[in-house]
This record gives C-alpha cells, sequence and structure tokens, in this order.
C-alpha cells in the first residue's frame, strides 16, 4: 500500500492571511450547505477565475484541528496523485468574521460542470455510453487514490462534479478522507443512504469494500436514475439488488456489475482492482 506521508500541518491563525483573503476573493453565491461546511461560488480578484471556497466553522478542540489538517493533507495528496479528476487544491486561511472564525479552503471549480445529483435531477439517467465513461473514470481515481495511500469515504452524487461538454468528472470534498489501511475499521464518515450495510449490522468494515460499494450506489444512479436505496433500513436488509426490476432497464452487463458491487455481504463483493476485468468495459455502446 502507497504511503502519502501524513505530516503535522499547523492551521494557524493569522490577521494578515485574512486580509490577504478579503482582497483576493469574492463570494459570489452559496453552492450548497453540507456537515462538512458550506460551499461558495467565489471569483479571483487577481486572476478572475471561477472557484470554490468551502468555509468549515471553527472549533477550539484539537479533535477538529487534526480533522481539518487531515482533510486539507489528503485533498492535497489526492491532487497530485489524480490531477485530471480530482478538484484541485489551491489554499486555505483562517477567516474572522462577525466575531465567528472560520477556515476557509480555497479549490477548483470546473467550468461548465454540476454534480451528478443535479445532472440527473435535470436530464434523468445517463446514456449508456456516458455513464460508462463516467464510471471508468471514477474507478480509476479511486484506484489512484489508493496508490497514493487516501481513501475518500465519501463517494457520492453530490461529491462527483460532471462536465457538460465532455462528461469528464472531478471527486470533490475530502472533509471525510481518512489514510488507505487494510485494517477493520469502526468510525464512519460519510453519508448514511451511501453506507455499506456491514457498517449497520456489524458496526466494522474495510475501507476498499466501502470505496465499491459507495461507487456501485453511484452506478445504480448514474445509469438507472434514482438512488438504490432511500432510508437505512433499505441499506440494512437490501433485498439482492440483482431482483431489483430497475435493473432490468439497463444493459445485462451493466446490471450484474452494480450487483456485484452492492453485494450485502462484503467479503463476496467485488474487489476494487477487479471492476476493470468485469466484460461491461467491453461493451461498445
Amino acid at each position: 500500500m502507497a504511503n502519502c506521508n501524513i505530516q503535522s500541518h499547523n492551521v494557524t491563525e493569522s490577521p494578515f492571511l485574512q486580509q490577504i483573503f478579503d482582497a483576493k476573493y469574492t463570494v459570489n453565491k452559496t453552492l450548497r450547505k453540507s456537515a462538512n461546511g458550506v460551499i461558495y461560488a467565489a471569483t479571483d480578484n487577481f486572476t478572475n477565475e471561477q472557484l470554490v471556497l468551502k468555509q468549515i466553522a471553527k472549533r477550539p478542540d484539537d479533535i477538529f484541528k487534526n480533522r481539518l489538517s487531515m482533510e486539507i493533507q489528503l485533498h492535497e495528496a489526492a491532487s497530485r496523485a489524480c490531477p485530471d479528476n480530482i478538484a484541485e487544491f489551491y489554499e486555505y486561511y483562517e477567516r474572522n468574521q462577525s466575531s465567528i472564525a472560520n477556515y476557509v479552503i480555497a479549490m477548483e471549480r470546473p467550468k461548465n460542470s454540476i454534480d451528478i445529483f443535479q445532472f440527473v435531477s435535470r436530464f434523468g439517467r445517463m446514456s449508456p455510453l456516458h455513464g460508462q465513461w463516467v464510471m471508468a473514470q471514477l474507478v480509476q481515481t479511486a484506484l489512484k487514490l489508493k496508490e497514493a495511500g487516501v481513501c475518500h469515504h465519501d463517494i457520492k452524487d453530490e461529491n462527483i462534479l460532471v462536465s457538460l461538454t465532455d462528461f469528464k468528472v472531478k471527486l470533490i470534498d475530502f472533509g471525510c478522507a481518512k489514510v488507505q489501511s487494510n485494517l477493520p475499521q469502526k468510525r464512519f464518515c460519510g453519508t448514511e443512504l451511501f453506507f455499506p450495510p456491514e457498517f449497520f449490522r456489524l458496526k466494522r468494515y474495510f475501507q476498499d469494500r466501502v470505496t465499491v460499494w459507495q461507487l456501485g450506489c453511484v452506478m445504480f444512479i448514474v445509469l438507472v436514475g434514482k438512488l438504490p436505496f432511500t432510508t437505512k433500513d433499505d441499506v440494512v436488509r437490501n433485498l439482492w439488488i440483482a431482483n431489483r426490476p430497475e435493473l432490468r432497464t439497463i444493459h445485462p452487463c451493466a446490471a450484474d456489475l452494480i450487483s456485484q458491487m452492492l453485494h450485502p455481504d462484503q467479503i463476496k463483493r467485488i474487489r476494487l482492482e477487479d471492476i476493470f476485468c468485469h466484460p461491461f468495459w467491453f461493451i461498445k455502446f
């Protein structure tokens, strides 16, 4: 397993940096709010580049500082490992406004892109050809992140931007990312509807199998046009997804791969390294 060489990444207060931030960026609008912070569309006043600012409310505890430091380092490591498919990390600041302290991370905002949730809401499911291309990029990105020692932990439709011109994807939001490990994990950070069933049943999981599960959820959304599970109980019960009638509306090879990625038994779930061996990728749509 690759080592991403996580070291101490001090997040320090600096009035001077705050002045630089206020001069450099103009916030245009709120894009969305999440458990990990508020996302804004912004403009770099010096280059006129459109970018994203993620604002994270400051807390005084060391656990928070370590978590923020981890997010910054893992996002940087991911950007280096997958420059084509990770929204580039630019810089971060501490900013105090109206007696409220926040950390702000500046990152790339890909042009003419929306997240997959917005895409499906607006246009419906993707064509088989576009869906195949989108998923190929995501699987390749997950493999590269693993090599770099990074596990994203929150791969979902809202964290994947897709270009409306060429369907190139960018993975965003490393607020739940962790250093890649082969050991069983107990604490989970992510989105409940994208948690695998073993977390609810056993309270332990393996990172690789979570990644495969989340990729399977995204593939279902991309090709079927809806969430595979809508409640935690749906995930826990997880009636064998191969029997879901929605899968009869897509190519049998695509349905089979989704079924293997969303296998309720994590031991029987297809391995991340084996996904590209599936015949789905050899179909010419």
